[in-house]
């Protein structure tokens, strides 16, 4: 967990711009440790990416403060949605199970069950939940096969 967050940090800083000044971008995504026992709280803006974790795997993990408001400068959602779950197939994030959340009433682990992630040794990976609900149906099209995603 303490990788995912470390490049999640990583691309959430500023940019440098060419008159030498900088531009916040905002957080890349928020990793929101949870009670999986119960719906995802908090409520964030569409163009946010909150990534729900078991409250056990952040224990220990230097979070950032949770922000839910839209970030400043960057991409949609659901392309770095689709970007998180290319950099775990291509080996350059550490392996990690991501599901799918379809609705915001659910509460988080009969989702994960329902995934099939359930038995997910949470000692070994990460197990990351992510609003599919907030994307758009030509998003979530893409996306939604792709998981969960259990490497």
């Amino acid at each position: 967990m303490a990788a995912i967050a470390a490049w999640i940090d990583a691309s959430s800083g500023p940019r440098r711009t060419p008159m030498a000044g900088e531009t916040l971008i905002g957080p890349w995504a928020v990793i929101v440790a949870s009670d999986f026992s119960e719906p995802p709280t908090p409520e964030f803006d569409v163009d946010a990416l909150p990534l729900w974790v078991p409250a056990e795997q952040a224990e220990g993990v230097a979070l950032p403060p949770i922000v839910t408001a839209a970030p400043a400068s960057q991409t949609r959602m659901a392309y770095r949605l689709g970007h998180l779950i290319w950099r775990v197939q291509d080996g350059t994030l550490p392996p990690c199970a991501i599901v799918g959340l379809d609705s915001p009433a659910e509460p988080i682990l009969a989702a994960v069950e329902r995934a099939g992630a359930g038995a997910v040794d949470l000692g070994a990976f990460p197990l990351l939940a992510a609003p599919l609900w907030a994307l758009s149906p030509a998003h979530r099209a893409d996306i939604a096969p792709r998981l969960p995603m259990l490497r």
